[in-house]
């Protein structure tokens, strides 16, 4: 999926996916359920954003940037990794969830 988003609209889908993401295997050990992340936690670089653990927990988020505010996003995502998809069932629905118009 590619779509257009600015740095602050990839770094709260950064946010509203830890958020919504579980702690699995030993990240239990630096689970912190009380931490609320902010978009600000997640600053990008100029290859994207790629969130593998995050205080445990298991995020999985991967998008590259192609351009400014030109973004791509995997296609198919799986339950088993990215444990956000409980609550965003897509890339789709996570970057609508921040704002982002998918046209």
């Amino acid at each position: 999926m590619t779509f257009t988003a600015t740095d602050e609209q990839i770094q709260k889908m950064c946010a509203l996916a830890v958020q919504a993401s579980s702690p699995m295997g030993m990240g239990l050990l630096h689970y912190q359920p009380e931490t609320q992340f902010k978009p600000e936690d997640f600053p990008l670089d100029e290859r994207g954003a790629y969130l593998d653990y995050v205080q445990g927990r298991m995020v999985k988020l991967r998008m590259r940037r192609l351009a400014s505010m030109m973004w791509e996003a995997p296609d198919s995502i799986s339950s088993a990794y990215e444990s956000w998809v409980h609550t965003y069932p897509s890339y789709e629905a996570l970057a609508k969830a921040a704002g982002v118009t998918i046209e």
